[in-house]
């Protein structure tokens, strides 16, 4: 899931910037961050602990923020294949072994 959202974000930058920032005063209040946050952590809660889920996903999405991923390809120049292996790797050192798949 964090993997599409990144390569969506990676094709769409500039809407994504805009969207994560679209009448709110705090990106976190967007309804599309609420969305993928709520989808995010009901996923999450089916294969780690329910009361963790809903940081674990805000911390997960934070990762894939669409500043982040313009500041990684402009300034740190990744490559959208760096990028989605390095998300990986953190993805599955924040999941505990058994939610791994």
């Amino acid at each position: 899931m964090l993997d599409a959202l990144a390569r969506f974000k990676l094709d769409n930058q500039s809407l994504y910037l805009v969207l994560e920032e679209a009448g709110a005063s705090s990106p976190y209040e967007s309804p599309s961050y609420a969305w993928w946050h709520t989808t995010l952590r009901d996923s999450l809660a089916q294969c780690t602990d329910a009361e963790r889920a809903g940081f674990l996903a805000h911390a997960l999405l934070a990762a894939v923020r669409a500043d982040l991923i313009a500041h990684l390809v402009t300034v740190e120049r990744l490559s959208v294949e760096e990028i989605r292996t390095r998300l990986a790797a953190h993805v599955h050192s924040v999941l505990p072994a058994d939610a791994r798949r």
